[in-house]
């Protein structure tokens, strides 16, 4: 899980969303050196669902917001490397400028439509995330019906691709919110739980790994290591425990 590959701000409180270009070019390359296979969502639904197996060290990458800068910094590493990923949109907010003081100018404008375009015909896939950004547990249930359709209505538009992946702002789901993306056809839903042990149960609020502007390539290798899988399991039980109760699938 990635958000913005840009130039760390100097001071911000959003720097932890932040992933240098440099850093970035250097994970993607160890996933290609150590032959990781980098694979869309929709395969790793396959997968849970017990359609089509994935292989051992298999990854999917996905970019929250839709800042300008997967464009113009991350998919030509991507295109390097034949990597799929997919990229979450505020779909309300595509070619706006962000209202963000000190932040490096590639990462100060959401996508616009040709970039998506572009990057569609690359090989990218988009999903919504949502048409504001709202936590849409504190929304009315109206809104959030009108955030996860208008939204997917947005994309498909844009995109001429059916839209079928869901990512919750601040990580904010619960079991209506479940229900209401089914309704609107999403397949799928990625949730901020800090995790990398997907199940069939979770296929609404599948777990992600965050990279942060700190993770070198030791912490890298660790986020793919065993260890990352022990001890969140150990960290997350509780969570898990709580939310598995939702019923996913």
């Amino acid at each position: 899980m990635y958000h913005h590959v840009a130039p760390l701000p100097a001071q911000s409180e959003h720097r932890g969303l932040f992933v240098s270009p440099e850093r970035f070019a250097a994970q993607m390359a160890h996933l290609h050196k150590r032959q990781y296979r980098v694979v869309t969502l929709d395969q790793v639904r396959d997968d849970l669902l017990g359609r089509r197996p994935l292989p051992r060290r298999s990854v999917a990458i996905t970019f929250d917001d839709g800042g300008a800068d997967n464009y113009r910094s991350a998919l030509p590493v991507l295109r390097r490397y034949g990597f799929p990923a997919t990229v979450f949109v505020v779909a309300g907010r595509i070619g706006q400028a962000r209202d963000k003081p000190g932040w490096p100018e590639v990462a100060a404008h959401y996508l616009s439509d040709n970039e998506i375009g572009e990057m569609v015909r690359c090989g990218i896939t988009f999903g919504s995330h949502t048409l504001s950004h709202v936590r849409l547990t504190k929304v009315k249930p109206a809104q959030c019906e009108y955030e996860l359709i208008e939204s997917k209505r947005l994309l498909e538009q844009i995109t001429g691709r059916p839209v079928g992946w869901l990512s919750y702002p601040f990580g904010s789901f619960a079991q209506r919110v479940i229900e209401v993306a089914k309704r609107a056809g999403y397949v799928g839903a990625v949730s901020a739980i800090r995790d990398n042990r997907p199940t069939r149960q979770r296929l609404y609020y599948l777990p992600r790994v965050m990279v942060m502007p700190d993770a070198d390539q030791r912490r890298f290798v660790y986020y793919l290591s065993p260890f990352y899988h022990w001890i969140h399991w150990f960290k997350n039980w509780r969570r898990w425990a709580k939310h598995d109760r939702l019923g996913g699938a």
